[in-house]
């Protein structure tokens, strides 16, 4: 499937996931498009990448496609 290109504003965490750590990485990542004057487009994205039963090196991403500003 082809994707259209697109720039992501991303935070990394660690761990086994929750709800509440989503939330938490979430507004922690809106805090620093805010400070940094940019512009969101779309929903925020949570992304795991470990399977279940790995227990250690989790690595798991809140991201929100922003709006290019070299368009």
């Amino acid at each position: 499937v082809n994707e259209r290109a697109r720039v992501l504003a991303v935070i990394r965490f660690g761990g086994f996931s929750s709800e509440m750590k989503i939330e938490k990485y979430k507004n922690k990542l809106a805090a620093i498009i805010s400070e940094n004057n940019l512009k969101t487009t779309g929903p925020y994205m949570y992304m795991g990448y470990n399977a279940p039963w790995d227990v250690t090196n989790r690595r798991n991403e809140v991201a929100v496609e922003v709006v290019n500003i070299n368009e």
